[in-house]
């Protein structure tokens, strides 16, 4: 009987998995499983054992029960898989909290690590070769589908900004390649997945320009605005400026006519101080403390008075803008 060996024929390093064909197993069949390899027997399509690297070992060493029936031998490489490719692109990203809207993308590689030979042959139609292609066929749509709706929701709803997105590639990865290792159909396939990569996350140059755009003309609307508050804040100033004129003046002829009249001119004080008070606290805001220290200086102005004035009152005269304003609710505040 002339011997028959059986082993692998296909060089091609994408087959991860090759058969030969269908042959009655006798004494005069032999394996070769060169290195890199591995061999699985199948009788009657049910896997019975596996070989390790030999030369031409025979198949009835195994066990005489498998003559005479038909079988065939899976040679599988035991050399890492190949990576393979992954990309999408065009998913919606509606980030409300800084108002930008924009289309996105990524790409990269996923590579697979073969655990289960068994496994991966049963999700295949039988006797069939197994390619890298047919394997990432087998696989793309879970990746895409993982991968889209991870990267649809990664960015909404945050601080990140669309001019950020390519800092954000290292952790997108590690969530991606975590999500994918827990995805059944991997395991279903005798597979884990052992590496991710993500070679760029991409956002169209047209949606990057439209947010640049509206950004732009924010800032010019918000730099309109401010101009326009200094402008009133100005005008504010002036005419507080000129109503403190007024006062001060009418206190300084009323202290030269009346220099005993000291309760009076309390009085008035108290008047113009709930006046400036209210003034300030509704409309100042920067300017507070700039025109704080404007009416204290004008204040101190009247302190001359005191040289006229009894010593009772020295205190009473003694007033600072800040005092004016913490005490404005306060009747007996002078």
């Amino acid at each position: 009987m002339k011997k028959s060996v059986l082993q692998p024929m296909i060089a091609d390093e994408s087959v991860i998995v090759q058969f030969t064909d269908t042959v009655v197993f006798d004494k005069a069949i032999a394996v070769t499983v060169p290195n890199g390899y591995m061999a699985y027997v199948f009788a009657d399509e049910k896997a019975q054992f596996r070989i390790e690297p030999c030369s031409e070992k025979k198949i009835v060493s195994y066990g005489k029960e498998l003559l005479g029936k038909n079988g065939r031998v899976a040679f599988v490489r035991t050399k890492p898989l190949a990576s393979m490719a992954w990309g999408f692109g065009n998913i919606q990203v509606n980030n409300e909290k800084l108002k930008e809207a924009y289309r996105v993308g990524a790409n990269g590689k996923y590579t697979a690590e073969l655990l289960q030979p068994t496994k991966m042959i049963a999700f295949f139609p039988a006797g069939g070769d197994i390619t890298a292609d047919a394997l990432r066929e087998r696989t793309i749509s879970a990746v895409k589908n993982i991968g889209v709706s991870l990267l649809g929701t990664y960015f909404a709803g945050t601080e990140i900004s669309v001019f950020e997105i390519a800092s954000c590639m290292s952790d997108f990865r590690t969530k991606f390649l975590k999500a994918l290792q827990a995805e059944p159909v991997f395991a279903d396939m005798g597979l884990t997945v052992k590496d991710l990569t993500v070679d760029g996350i991409h956002v169209p140059e047209e949606d990057i320009e439209s947010i640049r755009s509206r950004i732009n003309a924010s800032e010019k609307k918000d730099d309109k605005a401010s101009e326009e508050l200094l402008r009133e804040q100005k005008k504010f100033a002036a005419d507080l400026s000129r109503k403190m004129d007024e006062k001060f003046e009418q206190l300084r002829k009323q202290t030269e006519s009346k220099p005993n009249d000291i309760p009076d001119i309390a009085g008035q004080i108290r008047t113009m101080r709930e006046e400036l008070a209210t003034e300030l606290s509704e409309q100042l805001g920067d300017k507070m403390q700039e025109l704080q220290e404007s009416i204290d200086e004008r204040l101190q102005e009247l302190l001359p008075l005191k040289e006229q004035a009894k010593e009772e009152y020295l205190k009473t005269l003694k007033v600072t803008a800040g005092f004016l304003i913490d005490h404005a609710a306060d009747e007996d505040g002078l």
